[in-house]
């Protein structure tokens, strides 16, 4: 956390969401306000409301804000030569109560604006070559064909990570989207792995089920964070043989990951704050900052999908025009 900042530099972050933030959340009491501004520069939702700081009182000050599109939380912006707006700085955490009051608000808000972008989008579906694994009965080595399915385009959001409220239900509907899948690929592994002969003393990392599990695991779990949650969802756990081979490969020390640390404090009840919006995490940009060795971002991207209703009208409109 920032130093203690006077009154005048938090009114002053305050007015400059007022006057440029596109979506605005204003906490009063047990009311809360939402303001919309279509011409604003600064692509966000941002949540307004009382603080506290270091023993100063603040009736007004930035709790939060979410970056839509490719704008990022809290970040300074020129539009131009003349319109420029500044950086606020997160000194102010929303708290558990006030976040009660504007997260369902916030959800539905996301959800909407989804669908109507969506709706004016030609290319909110297209069609897409999608590997298929399955297992033949009487065949040895599991199988891999092709299959033409619709691909549903998502837009991006950013958190900031420490709004760890919003963090927690946004990895909380994460691991909902993908809980399914994540058994059912833990079984298949499970049964591929099984078809090894390990009593020949030969070495699982160069045979074929492991090669083709390592495939497997990439293609339909796209996070690192759940392809650990399929290994640990597997039948007979760290019992299984292959267990320690893919731990490694994965670059698991065997630990619960953050992401998994963060999804378990989730306040209760998240599913009515929620509700039935599907998320998923832009995946690649922290194995890129390992490599070139940068320091880490302070946000996360998520990207938020279109609503069930939305993508079945325009895959229904695709398909005709096929």
């Amino acid at each position: 956390m920032a130093k203690k900042r006077g009154l005048e530099f938090v009114a002053r972050d305050v007015e400059c969401v007022k006057e440029n933030a596109r979506h605005i959340f204003e906490i009063c009491s047990d009311n809360v306000n939402y303001v919309n501004n279509p011409e604003g520069l600064l692509n966000i939702i941002a949540v307004i409301g009382p603080a506290e700081f270091s023993g100063q009182r603040f009736e007004k000050a930035v709790l939060c804000e979410i970056g839509l599109g490719g704008k990022v939380p809290y970040a300074r912006l020129r539009a131009s030569e003349t319109k420029k707006v500044p950086r606020r700085n997160k000194e102010f955490l929303i708290s558990e109560k006030q976040y009660k009051q504007v997260a369902a608000l916030i959800f539905r808000l996301l959800q909407e604006l989804v669908d109507g972008r969506a709706k004016n989008l030609n290319n909110l579906s297209r069609f897409a070559l999608s590997p298929r694994h399955w297992l033949a009965r009487g065949k040895k080595n599991p199988q891999i064909t092709e299959v033409a399915v619709i691909a549903c385009k998502g837009i991006k959001f950013s958190v900031d990570c420490r709004d760890i409220f919003l963090l927690a239900d946004f990895y909380w509907a994460v691991f909902q989207k993908y809980a399914r899948r994540v058994q059912w690929v833990a079984k298949a592994i499970y049964y591929t792995a099984r078809n090894f002969r390990w009593d020949l003393n030969r070495d699982f990392r160069t045979s074929v089920e492991f090669l083709w599990i390592q495939e497997f695991l990439e293609t339909k779990l796209p996070l690192r964070f759940l392809r650990i949650a399929a290994l640990e969802a597997l039948p007979d756990g760290k019992a299984n043989l292959c267990f320690p081979y893919i731990a490694e490969a994965l670059g698991w020390d065997g630990l619960p990951t953050k992401e998994w640390e963060i999804c378990l404090s989730v306040l209760p009840n998240p599913f009515f704050r929620v509700g039935k919006i599907e998320i998923s995490i832009a995946p690649g940009m922290k194995e890129e900052l390992r490599k070139i060795k940068l320091k880490p971002r302070k946000y996360v991207i998520f990207r938020v999908f279109p609503s069930k209703d939305v993508v079945q009208a325009r895959d229904r409109f695709l398909l005709e025009e096929r």
